[in-house]
């Protein structure tokens, strides 16, 4: 990590947050009781979020007796009230965000199945009440690195299962893959695509507190890159692999050393090709002439003939499979059971037509150029490169959901949500300060 600017607010960088110890070193006992001393809108907010990512009610059918999401995300939006907090609504995102959920209602009323499009809309409002009170509720540095912390944990439950699994049938390809936990992360494109955001994500937080950690968390934390890279190659699924691939090549365009970054990511690419199942580079030969692929592509044209149709609202929010099942009945590659989009982009356009479109990608947009401002405000930080990291997940997300749809998928929301709280404990949303004459 750089050598930070003196002109830095050293207030504003994690590195300097409370819940590192007198010698500067972060401990599990420092972070619990940090944890302890923070609101109860908060720990419910974390607990919402472990839920979702963790799905333990999944894993273990015993205690799945009550709606426990909906419950921690209720607790977090009652103790937010109790708590006389304020809401803390600031930079772009506000607007961007709570303008896509009105348009999904307005794509709603207007779509050709509207009971459908209701039955899902909860989904959009959840996600938009998720970002409204991670950016109130995780206004400090502490709660930010604490809720950091926890993410990159829940990931590395999945990260680390994924990559014993495949240890276990010998580091073999297999169709099929290795999924996540259920829910969100369920099959194997779904954990692919996660672990693009896990990746850059663990990795920088090894290189930005690598200093502060004790040494079993320095090998903990270590592994966090290393098992979402094995995670992601026993998934079997080719298009996390080219977002992978679309990332580094940002990296390598935003690194000052052109040269030292080029050849470290082609070093990096050597031996990754190297370590791949034969039989899963094979898949890379046959794209655009196998069964699935021209499935998709028909599917894809198939969506742009909707957009084309329906330019403005869409066909409706979340009504591509009733839709294609009254217009093109029979073209489904499983037959009577209608397939999604397989395409982010092209389920967006078809769905929620071109204002929809851009709204969603304007989200994604202004992920990447507010992490920027943040690695600008706070060059050589802890703060600057985690941002990298964010930008880095975030267009890995958008090369790599190009060919499977999760739109309404937690992924771009929570990256929304940690980049929106991370610029504002960084100061970018501040108003500079007028100069007395």
């Amino acid at each position: 990590m750089k050598q930070q600017s003196n002109n830095i607010d050293e207030s504003t960088v994690l590195t300097n947050a409370a819940i590192f110890d007198s010698s500067g070193k972060l401990g599990i006992k420092d972070g619990v009781n940090q944890f302890f001393k923070t609101e109860a809108s908060f720990i419910f907010l974390l607990l919402y979020i472990f839920i979702e990512y963790v799905s333990p009610q999944h894993v273990y059918p015993q205690i799945n007796f009550l709606p426990w999401a909906q419950l921690f995300f209720l607790g977090a939006f009652g103790f937010f009230v109790l708590e006389k907090k304020k809401f803390q609504l600031h930079g772009p995102f506000p607007f961007v965000v709570i303008s896509f959920c009105i348009w999904c209602f307005l794509s709603s009323i207007f779509s050709a199945f509207p009971s459908r499009s209701f039955e899902y809309y909860k989904i959009i409002i959840n996600w938009t009440l998720l970002y409204i009170l991670f950016a109130s509720i995780v206004t400090t540095k502490e709660k930010f690195l604490l809720f950091f912390c926890a993410y990159l944990l829940f990931n590395f439950k999945m990260s680390q299962h994924a990559s014993i699994s495949w240890a276990q049938r010998g580091f073999s390809f297999e169709r099929w893959g290795i999924a996540g936990t259920p829910g969100w992360f369920g099959n194997a494109a779904d954990l692919g695509l996660e672990m693009i955001i896990f990746l850059p994500l663990g990795f920088a937080f090894f290189l930005a507190f690598r200093q502060k950690l004790p040494k079993f968390l320095k090998i903990i934390t270590f592994l966090f890159p290393v098992t979402a890279l094995m995670a992601l190659i026993a998934t079997g699924q080719r298009g996390p692999l080219l977002g992978l691939g679309v990332a580094m090549f940002y990296l390598w365009y935003k690194s000052k050393s052109k040269v030292k970054s080029g050849l470290a990511i082609a070093l990096a690419a050597i031996v990754f090709i190297n370590v791949m199942p034969a039989a899963f580079l094979a898949r890379f030969d046959n794209i655009g002439s196998d069964e699935t692929s021209n499935s998709r592509l028909k599917y894809w044209k198939r969506g742009v003939e909707m957009f084309a149709d329906n330019p403005v609202l869409g066909i409706g929010y979340e009504n591509w499979i009733p839709y294609y099942q009254r217009e093109y009945p029979g073209e489904s590659l499983r037959g009577p059971i209608q397939e999604v989009a397989h395409s982010t982009p092209v389920t967006v356009l078809a769905e929620l037509g071109s204002v929809g479109f851009f709204l969603y990608y304007l989200m994604a947009y202004l992920i990447i150029s507010t992490a920027n401002k943040i690695r600008k405000k706070a060059p050589g930080t802890a703060n600057a490169t985690i941002a990298l990291a964010l930008s880095f997940g975030t267009i890995g997300y958008m090369i790599s959901s190009a060919f499977i749809t999760v739109a309404y998928y937690p992924f771009l929301w929570v990256q929304v949500c940690m980049v929106s709280a991370l610029a504002n404990i960084s100061g970018v949303y501040e108003k500079p300060k007028r100069k007395r004459v």
